[in-house]
């Protein structure tokens, strides 16, 4: 069975076809702020039917459905995205009944992107991808400081199956660049979710005053993973939806050790209104660990003088 996964070669071979659709689309030289949505619905090879999709630059909103019917076979999809700079919004959905194995992924053997321990689909019956690049500068201090992220993570995934498949997939996942879409890009982090979570970046470091940028990408999509070799048919009734919010909540500022929380300004070319959290007074929030770890210690004491109290 095929674990819930996010890989490198997935996100790689997106990024090359967004990148390829973002030149083609005469958008010329990236500017310093870009929003960016796609959504693909897919019947498979065997329908008809060709994939429908829907792919916007700027405005940053794409939607598309289709459904598709042949012999005993059936397919409905679904796909929206909107991105914002603050916001997130993807979903994708479908309804797939009687369908053969290796309608979108081949037998490509064990070694390779779509066989049991390969790291990927070929195709998916409904995706949909939300990206948003922004540049920040910080102002406030001297020299360089770190900057933590915390998007919080809204929505749900289902998916029931039958047939023969090797562990279908309904599932999101967000991951964050440094750099601009288009003009270069490293990967910083990422993470898969299937359903509500908080998404914690890395520390970001940044000098003061040197504007730089960041990518927010999210995806949602439904994988069929039927590369078996079965001539059962299967049916799916699957959906990835997070298209109430994935929304960036809070920026954190640190100092150069990375240890200490300061205040700090966040101005961006988006001209966004970011959520800069204040530091405590001392500079430095306690963890939560510490703070549960210290309650225990003075807990126990307690309960200690209450024992000896007893005694006497």
């Amino acid at each position: 069975m095929r674990p819930v996964m996010f890989s490198s070669a997935m996100k790689a071979a997106g990024a090359i076809s967004l990148i390829a659709m973002f030149s083609m689309g005469g958008a010329g030289t990236a500017g310093a702020t870009v929003l960016l949505s796609s959504v693909t619905v897919d019947p498979g090879v065997n329908s008809p039917d060709s994939a429908l999709s829907d792919f916007h630059f700027s405005t940053g909103q794409s939607a598309t459905s289709l459904t598709s019917s042949f012999g005993s076979s059936s397919f409905s999809g679904s796909a929206a995205a909107t991105a914002g700079f603050d916001q997130l919004h993807v979903f994708a959905s479908t309804q797939i009944s009687d369908y053969s194995n290796q309608s979108y992924e081949s037998l490509c053997g064990p070694s390779s992107i779509c066989g049991p321990g390969g790291s990927g689909p070929a195709l998916q019956p409904a995706s949909a991808t939300a990206i948003a690049s922004d540049t920040f500068t910080i102002t406030g201090g001297t020299g360089t400081g770190y900057l933590k992220l915390v998007f919080n993570i809204d929505g749900t995934t289902s998916l029931i199956s039958s047939g023969d498949l090797d562990g279908p997939i309904a599932q999101g996942i967000f991951t964050l660049y440094r750099g601009q879409f288009g003009s270069g890009t490293s990967f910083l982090s990422s993470i898969g979710f299937t359903g509500d979570t908080i998404y914690n970046s890395p520390l970001i470091s940044f000098t003061y005053g040197v504007p730089f940028a960041l990518t927010f990408w999210v995806d949602a999509f439904v994988d069929a993973a039927d590369y078996l070799a079965s001539a059962n048919l299967y049916s799916i009734d699957g959906t990835a939806d997070f298209g109430n919010t994935i929304t960036l909540s809070q920026l954190f500022l640190f100092d150069s050790t990375g240890l200490n929380q300061i205040n700090g300004n966040v101005s961006s070319e988006s001209e966004t209104q970011y959520n800069v959290a204040a530091a405590a007074p001392n500079g430095v929030s306690e963890p939560p660990s510490l703070i549960l770890l210290l309650s225990g210690l003075l807990c126990a004491g307690f309960m200690r003088r209450r024992q000896v109290a007893g005694r006497t």
